[in-house]
């Protein structure tokens, strides 16, 4: 059977700090799931490190995966399979995705649907860190706030991730933008 290399977690504590009774996460090998027809498998070049995937590795998510699991939640890579339903993406093809576990690990396998094609030049490394937050602020700006062109929104917290995702957004959207962030580096940022 075929292994794949991961960041698996046995046990829930702090994904930071090391328990009497060892790490939450340790590298492990893993076996390779088969693909469902609408799923792809990328070869991981990198993964973000979400607020969710802290809280997750430490019970305090609302979703909360049997245990042990490889925790990750957003990657970037290459296309190495797909499944027979899938189209619009092929073997060779650099993409992000978003996944509900298993980014943490050398490979993983994502619904054609979280996946998303990555222009030439973008470096695959910062693509890791885009799906969750500039989807977060899209689904915020024009979902919830259904936020206009030529409308005016304040924005909290712009210094960071999400923040920052939901100044871009805002802005492509045509809306005047109001941005609040913590000071100093932060706030440059913006």
């Amino acid at each position: 059977m075929a292994t794949v290399r991961a960041a698996v977690c046995r046990r829930l504590g702090d994904p930071a700090g090391v328990a009497a009774d060892g790490p939450a996460l340790e590298l492990e090998e893993v076996p390779r799931r088969a693909l469902q027809p609408s799923e792809l498998r990328i070869r991981v070049a990198a993964a973000g490190v979400n607020f969710a995937d802290v809280l997750q590795l430490q019970g305090r998510y609302q979703e909360k995966p049997s245990l042990p699991y490889v925790p990750g939640s957003e990657v970037s890579g290459e296309v190495l399979e797909v499944g027979v339903s899938v189209y619009g993406l092929r073997i060779g093809d650099t993409v992000c995705a978003v996944v509900p576990t298993g980014g943490f690990a050398a490979e993983c396998v994502a619904d054609v649907r979280s996946c998303w094609r990555l222009p030439a030049g973008l470096d695959v490394t910062r693509a890791a860190g885009l799906p969750i937050a500039f989807g977060t602020a899209h689904v915020a700006l024009s979902e919830r706030a259904r936020l206009q062109a030529g409308q005016s929104v304040l924005i909290l917290g712009a210094g960071g991730g999400v923040g920052l995702a939901a100044v871009r957004v805002a802005k492509l959207m045509g809306a005047r933008v109001v941005a609040v962030a913590g000071g100093g580096a932060k706030g440059a940022a913006v």
